[in-house]
């Protein structure tokens, strides 16, 4: 999918959204929530391992940044870190506990990595 994607923007082809987040999600966990509010906050995946809970937002933006969202989520959620997956190249913090993280990490590196402590 990676492949795919990065062809495709090559290419100047439409992106498709839906297929990224679905692509994304598979690589994350065997089991995961998805969390909303009703006030309308909403958190695309929560993986709980151990107890630990890790925020994962899937963007489709070139240069993702925090939401109102994310804000409730951390708190709400207590959540350990955010994760924001997205198809750039740069890793980036946007908030304290929070990273902007390229899909090609996962890839590359595994799913696994988002339990592993930052460096």
């Amino acid at each position: 999918m990676i492949s795919l994607l990065k062809s495709c923007i090559s290419e100047g082809l439409r992106r498709d959204e839906a297929q990224f987040d679905q692509y994304t999600a598979q690589k994350l966990a065997d089991e995961f929530y998805f969390w909303a509010t009703h006030q309308g906050a909403e958190l695309d995946l929560l993986p709980i391992k151990n107890g630990r809970r890790v925020g994962v937002e899937v963007k489709f933006a070139d240069a993702p940044k925090l939401t109102p969202s994310m804000r409730t989520a951390l708190v709400d959620l207590n959540l350990e870190r955010l994760w924001v997956i997205y198809p750039g190249a740069l890793r980036y913090a946007l908030a304290p506990r929070v990273k902007a993280v390229p899909a090609a990490v996962l890839a590359d590196r595994g799913a696994m990595q988002i339990w592993r402590a930052e460096k």
